[in-house]
């Protein structure tokens, strides 16, 4: 009788056992969204929104600078949705 020794191997990093997807990690860092919340106050932050040329429009910088002033943190956008939201719900449901 042989009384050697058999080892299975088990790889529980391969992707055969990554049922949720959870085992890969993303080696690209999106900068952008991390800063997100730090930059859409800037002026280049919404410049950048619009296509070249409309930089040389007469009141260019000062709409954009209306707009950085203005703008809403991410969070305060969302709830003012849903607010509104709310309330054309209830309105409608009224009638």
């Amino acid at each position: 009788m042989n009384t050697e020794e058999k080892n299975i191997e088990i790889d529980f990093d391969s992707d055969g056992f990554d049922y949720a997807g959870t085992f890969r990690r993303k080696s690209i860092v999106d900068w952008n969204q991390l800063q997100y919340n730090e930059t859409y106050k800037t002026f280049d932050y919404w410049k950048n929104k619009f296509p070249p040329g409309f930089e040389y429009l007469p009141g260019f910088d000062t709409i954009i600078e209306n707009m950085a002033n203005n703008a809403k943190s991410p969070y305060e956008e969302m709830m003012s949705r849903g607010n509104t939201e709310i309330i054309l719900s209830s309105n409608n449901n009224d009638k």
